[in-house]
């Protein structure tokens, strides 16, 4: 007997063994048990992910000799035939290689004949998205009106290429990518009963890579089993088959970032092209690295989303104290861009050399020395020196230093308080004061006070609260401080209006010489 696939061997019979579809397989069977089932239905979801098994599934439910049933027996000969493809009245269709007029004239004369022993026939028309235009218009008709013993199971990976016409007419179902969780359990569940021996990170891995896509998950365990020829499959036998890198490089290029490394990063780029990874690949292992970092930094709570070893979350926490979020967020976006770049890229080892050396030079720049952090012409306050409660000078001789800190955690936050001045301190209320049009500055410095006082508390080890006020210098001034301002001339006021006419000027302030 001919090897089956695993693929094939453990393809679901019923809806209860399909995968991370549950919003459709509940549709379905409710349709069926209530007798509301459809004319037509448009399966649409990535490739893997169980569109041509359910279609399967639904015409044994529909055709079973218990049913129409929700749960067909798949012991009656009708459901055997439709399992082994077989069937009279069952008739799967590749629509790539079956897209014209005139393989769709024929079957809308097929339609025209009563299933020979079942209740219906049923076409499935898998990747129903390659049909012609013209083939589409041809089974606009019978979609509309089709007799009772037929019903129609579209399957897509792209059905935005299907016209409208043909889509307002279908029951469309979106198949979504499957967990990784799910497929990983549904890999352990295949390699016991398959007498596998699989380490779980080896089979964790395999989830990743498959990218929401069961089948090929099963593809990828079916090569391995071939590939280490002994039944037992581990993280090196995974990163060898399918040309990944090791967690612990990813690990390393972000040692050579914080620690300014250059050494190190010829000695991994030689590495991998003496491997023969491919630098795409390795791109997208530090993109997704990076992004584990990330999440870990804004919350610990994410920590249930990272696709990683639970081994390594502690490493990668640690790393995430070198950045701040804007950091990593500038790091990923740079990663995503060259990643692309990278695939059109003949000299792919001496452009990552020279990209990962632009993070390095980046990282670095970002991290001032000591002596750039405390200019000499500011003097940074002493602890001992402070004394309570802070006095209106000590603040102001601080701001500087305090507005540097505020842009390491938020930089829109130090631009907005760049527009504004210290208008008082008082008893550790500091109350910070914003022009009357400057209404955006003044609010996103009252949703994000909670830092500034933050930073307050540790610079001068005490408790502050921040306020916001409306004013303005000149109108805030006594009255009679302001210089008398002379009334202009008629042909001063001409030639001024010329002025502003001419530029699309206005007026903002004047000053008396």
């Amino acid at each position: 007997m001919s090897y089956l696939i695993l693929a094939r061997k453990y393809r679901p019979q019923n809806f209860e063994e399909v995968v991370g579809q549950e919003h459709i397989t509940r549709t379905l069977a409710n349709a069926i048990t209530s007798d509301r089932v459809a004319s037509a239905y448009l399966f649409a979801g990535p490739r893997g992910v169980g569109k041509t098994s359910m279609a399967r599934i639904l015409a044994k439910a529909l055709n079973c000799e218990k049913g129409p049933t929700a749960n067909p027996c798949n012991t009656c000969d009708l459901c055997k035939e439709i399992t082994a493809t077989n069937s009279n009245d069952v008739l799967e269709i590749d629509g790539a290689s079956n897209r014209g007029i005139d393989q769709i004239r024929e079957l809308r004369e097929n339609v025209k004949f009563i299933p020979v022993k079942s209740r219906y026939k049923i076409y499935i028309i898998d990747e129903v998205h390659m049909l012609t235009t013209e083939a589409f218009n041809a089974l606009l008709k019978t979609l509309e009106e089709p007799p009772a013993h037929i019903k129609f199971i579209f399957a897509t990976t792209q059905p935005d290429r299907v016209i409208p016409t043909i889509l307002s007419r279908c029951q469309h179902f979106d198949f979504r990518a499957i967990k990784t969780i799910d497929i990983l359990t549904q890999l352990k569940n295949i390699a016991e009963r398959e007498g596998i021996k699989a380490e779980e990170e080896a089979l964790r891995k395999m989830a990743v890579f498959s990218a929401g896509s069961l089948r090929d998950a099963l593809s990828i365990l079916d090569q391995l089993v071939s590939f280490t020829d002994t039944n037992r499959i581990g993280v090196s036998e995974v990163n060898s088959l399918l040309g990944l890198v090791e967690e612990e490089v990813f690990f390393k290029v972000v040692e050579m970032i914080v620690n300014n490394d250059p050494p190190c990063l010829f000695t991994i780029i030689n590495g991998l092209t003496t491997e023969g990874k491919s630098f795409v690949s390795f791109f997208g292992g530090l993109l997704g690295h990076f992004r584990n970092i990330l999440l870990l930094k804004e919350s610990p709570a994410l920590s249930p989303f990272l696709n990683v070893n639970p081994d390594h979350q502690q490493i990668l926490e640690d790393q995430g104290k070198n950045f701040s979020s804007e950091e990593l967020f500038q790091i990923i976006e740079k990663i995503s861009l060259f990643k692309e770049r990278i695939r059109r890229e003949e000299l792919a080892s001496i452009i990552s050399e020279i990209f990962l050396l632009s993070l390095i030079r980046d990282f670095t720049k970002r991290k001032p020395t000591r002596e750039e952090k405390e200019p000499p012409s500011i003097k940074e306050p002493a602890e001992s020196e402070i004394s309570y409660p802070i006095r209106d000078e000590e603040i102001k001789e601080a701001w500087p230093l305090i507005l540097k800190e505020i842009k390491e955690k938020k930089r829109p936050l130090e631009a907005c308080l760049q527009e504004g001045r210290i208008k008082k301190v008082k008893d550790n209320s500091i109350t910070i004061e914003f022009k009357k049009d400057l209404h955006f500055h003044k609010e996103m410095v009252e949703k994000n006070r909670k830092i500034i006082e933050e930073i307050l508390k540790k610079r001068f080890s005490g408790d502050f609260i921040v306020e916001t006020a409306y004013g303005d210098r000149e109108e805030n001034a006594d009255s009679s401080e302001q210089p008398q301002r002379r009334e202009l001339t008629i042909e001063e006021e001409k030639k001024i209006k010329k002025i502003l006419d001419l530029f699309g000027g206005r007026i903002v302030s004047r000053k008396e010489e």
